[in-house]
C-alpha cells in the first residue's frame, strides 16, 4: 500500500537542541509517469491554499529508500517520503522514520479505514499515513467451485491445485445497482470515508447543497425509512445495511436566490459516494420509489427550501439466490447502456 513517511531530518547544535535544515516541504518519490503527474496536480491545489508553505518535489530512482536512508543520516534528506508501507519495518530500525502516533489525533486518524492504518503500525507507533487502498473482488462460478477462498493464501492453494483463476479488474465488472444484500455491516469508519468522498463533489458557487440522512439495519430510524418505500422496493431492501436519504437545499445560502444546479450538484455528492462505496466493496441501490410527500413531512424538510431527491440502500452483497423472483432475475440479468454514439455527439 502506497504510504507517506516522515523522515528525521532534523539535526542537534552544538548545545543539544534540535533544529530544522531546510525551509519548507521536500518530498520524494519514484512513482511513474501519470501517478506523478496526478500527485502534483494534487500538491498544485494544496499550494494554492496554502500559499505560505513551500512543497518542494523530487522524484527519484529505484535505490530511493537506500538513499533516503543516507540522507536522513546528515539532516538533508527529505521531510516526506512515498513509498510502500512494506519498507516500514527496514526504514523504522534504520531511524530514518518519524513516529506519528503522539503527533496524529484520535479524530484524525478516524478518516481513515482500520485496515489501511494497520499497515502503517510498526513495533506499535505509526510511521505513516496511507494514500490509497486497492480492493480485490473474488467472483466464482458455483458450478465450478465446491469450497470458496477467504484468504489470498487459499486462493493461491487452489490455484497451485490446478484452478483456472482469472484476475478481473474492469470497473463495469464491480458496479452495478445491487439488490442481494447480505447480513455483513458497514463500519462508523466505513461509513464516515464514503460521506467524506461525497462531500468533495464540486457544486455551484460551492454550495455543497447535498444533505445525506442515515439509518442503520435493526435501529428504529431504518424501519422508518424502509416503510416509507414503495412496495416493490421493501422486500429486498430489508437486509441493506444502511438506508440514506439525500437531500439537496434549493436556494444559494448567500442571497437565498434559486439554485438551478442543486439537483446536479446532489447527483454528483451521490456518484461521489457510490465510487467510493465500491471500493470498499459495498453496493448501492438508489431508489426513486418511495412515498415522497411522506418522507418529506417525516424529515421534518420544507419542500420550497429542501427536497428528498432518492433513497439509498448500501451493503455488502450475497448470493442473487437469497433474492425472491422477480428481484433475482433482474440481480442476475444482463446489464446494458446506449452506445456512445445515442449520448455523445461531436460539435
Amino acid at each position: 500500500m502506497p504510504a507517506l513517511l516522515t523522515a528525521c531530518t532534523t539535526t542537534d547544535t552544538a548545545d543539544g537542541v534540535e533544529v530544522q535544515i531546510r525551509d519548507g516541504i521536500l518530498l520524494w518519490h519514484n512513482l511513474p509517469e501519470m501517478e506523478a503527474a496526478a500527485l502534483n496536480n494534487a500538491l498544485d491545489r494544496y499550494r494554492r491554499a496554502n500559499p505560505g508553505v513551500d512543497v518542494i518535489v523530487e522524484a527519484q530512482g529505484g535505490n530511493m529508500e537506500a538513499e533516503f536512508e543516507r540522507a536522513t543520516r546528515s539532516g538533508l534528506g527529505p521531510n516526506l517520503l512515498l513509498t510502500s508501507s512494506t519498507n516500514i519495518p527496514a526504514l523504522a530500525n534504520a531511524g530514518a522514520l518519524l513516529p506519528l502516533t503522539t503527533r496524529v489525533t484520535d479524530e484524525q486518524l478516524q478518516r481513515y479505514l482500520t485496515v489501511a492504518l494497520q499497515t502503517m503500525r510498526y513495533t506499535g507507533d505509526i510511521y505513516g499515513l496511507p494514500m490509497e487502498l486497492d480492493t480485490l473482488v473474488l467472483y466464482y462460478n458455483r458450478s465450478l467451485v465446491e469450497r470458496v477462498p477467504v484468504t489470498v493464501d487459499q486462493l493461491l492453494q487452489e490455484a497451485s491445485g490446478g484452478q483456472r483463476v482469472l484476475m478481473n479488474s474492469q470497473f463495469n465488472d464491480a458496479l452495478w445497482s445491487a439488490r442481494a444484500f447480505g447480513d455483513a455491516p458497514i463500519t462508523d469508519a466505513e461509513l464516515a470515508t464514503l460521506l467524506e468522498a461525497a462531500s468533495w463533489a464540486p457544486s455551484a458557487m460551492n454550495e455543497q447543497p447535498w444533505r445525506f440522512r442515515h439509518a442503520r439495519r435493526g435501529t428504529p430510524a431504518f424501519d422508518a425509512l424502509w416503510d416509507l418505500l414503495k412496495p416493490g422496493n421493501q422486500p429486498w431492501t430489508r437486509n441493506a445495511a444502511l438506508l440514506i436519504a439525500i437531500s439537496g437545499v434549493k436556494h444559494h445560502a448567500r442571497n437565498e436566490a434559486p439554485n438551478a444546479s442543486w439537483q446536479h450538484d446532489v447527483g454528483l455528492a451521490t456518484a461521489n459516494l457510490l465510487l467510493q462505496a465500491t471500493g470498499l466493496g459495498i453496493h448501492g441501490h438508489l431508489m426513486g420509489g418511495f412515498d415522497k410527500e411522506r418522507t418529506q413531512e417525516h424529515l421534518g424538510l420544507d419542500p420550497e427550501r429542501e427536497e428528498v431527491v432518492t433513497i439509498l440502500a448500501l451493503g455488502r452483497i450475497t448470493d442473487a439466490d437469497t433474492l425472491e423472483e422477480p428481484f433475482r432475475g433482474r440481480e442476475l440479468a444482463p446489464r446494458t447502456r446506449k452506445p456512445l454514439a445515442e449520448i455523445a455527439f461531436p460539435l
